[in-house]
Parts: C-alpha cells; structure tokens; sequence
C-alpha cells in the first residue's frame, strides 16, 4: 500500500486515496470500507448511474414491496422528503396534479395498506354505538376530495366529515387549512383530537352539536 495515498482523519479513522475505475475521480475512503465484502471502488456519480442501468428482477421487486408495506415513515424520511419537494417546485405541481387522480389515489392506498389504525378504530367503535349507521370510515382512500382523503363521512345525506387529529401530529393551523380545503366541495368538518377518546361524554356532545348545524348542506 502506497504511504503516500494513506492519511490518518481527525477521528483516528486509517483512510486511503482511491481512484474510481469508471470516471478516474480521486476520493479518500475509510480502510474498513475498502475491505468490505461489497466495496466495488466507485465513485457515488457513477455507482447510481451502473445501479439505474441494471433491471430490477420481479423477485427484488416483492422482497422490496413486501420490506416496506405497513411500515410508516419516520420523521427524519418525511423532512428529508418535504425538504427535497420545497427544493423542486415541479415535483410539488407533478405531485399534486397525481392525487387528484382517484385511480392514482386508490392505488397509493392499496399499496400502503392504509387501514384504520388503533385510534381511529376507537373512534369508529364510538360513533357506531352513539350514531348507528350514521358515520362511516372512509380514511382508507373511499372518498378523495381535492386529493385529500377525510376519516369519516356522514351517511344520511349530509356533507359532513370528521377527522381524527393527533395531538403530536397536528396543530389549529391544519384544522383551519383542511376545514377550507373541503369547504370548496361544500362539506363542513369536525376534528377531533386523540387525546379526548378516553371521554366519550365529550365526543358525544361535540358530534351532536356538529350534527345539528343548521348550516349543514345536503347531498
């Protein structure tokens, strides 16, 4: 091994000056990488460009799906994905002109397997023993409005939705910019946070109330 190619990093780490094959772009990189099993020695610009350049088998394709299905995005994933569509506004106006496509929107659903989840199914278990028959769960890509898919809806004929916000998730903000989004298609909206399931008298009187707003517009 050449001394010369050979440095020690300021976290003691042994690094070595490599030379990608592919572009000849000199790099310095750590010694226990160079003797992993899976180091090929190229450079990031051109592994991405070998990588896209090679098919992905249907086998890698359902190992893939299967590795991801049911599992949410963490936090860090969801800045790193809202940082990367700030960055790119043809990637928001692509975006948003897919979910206003139902098949589109079906198939994201399908595909994430959204089902409703502990809370929401609280909250389902709630509205079918006070309103029988009254109140379905549609969260799961049944009804799209705008792109945007509300938890519940009113099946006597009303255009009222109900919304289960989570008190770590959400603020008033998103209640004011969602109450107005589906406002444009004339539904009025309830939210409720996650923290009053555990008083269902409270439930009960917020849904009534909601229920009998003389503003509530018919199908």
């Amino acid at each position: 091994m050449d001394t010369q190619k050979l440095r020690i990093g300021k976290n003691y780490f042994k690094y070595y000056l490599i030379t990608c094959p592919c572009c000849s772009k000199e790099r310095w990189v750590r010694i226990d990488q160079i003797h992993s099993r899976n180091f090929t020695g190229y450079c990031r610009s051109c592994s991405t460009a070998i990588n896209n350049l090679r098919p992905v088998t249907e086998t890698s394709r359902q190992c893939m799906s299967k590795a991801h299905k049911g599992k949410p995005l963490s936090v860090l994933h969801r800045i790193a994905v809202s940082d990367a569509l700030i960055a790119n506004p043809k990637v928001i106006a692509r975006a948003k002109a897919q979910w206003q496509n139902p098949d589109f929107v079906m198939k994201q659903m399908r595909a994430r397997q959204i089902r409703p989840n502990k809370v929401e199914l609280k909250l389902k278990q709630i509205l079918g023993k006070y309103f029988p028959d009254e109140w379905k769960y549609v969260g799961d890509g049944q009804v799209i409005l705008g792109g945007k898919c509300p938890d519940f809806i009113n099946t006597d004929g009303s255009k009222q939705l109900i919304e289960l916000f989570g008190v770590w998730w959400h603020s008033l903000f998103d209640i004011a910019k969602r109450t107005e989004h589906f406002k444009q298609y004339g539904f009025s909206l309830l939210v409720i946070w996650d923290d009053e399931l555990d008083n269902e008298e409270k439930i009960i009187t917020k849904v009534k109330k909601f229920m009998r707003r003389k503003n509530a517009h018919k199908l």
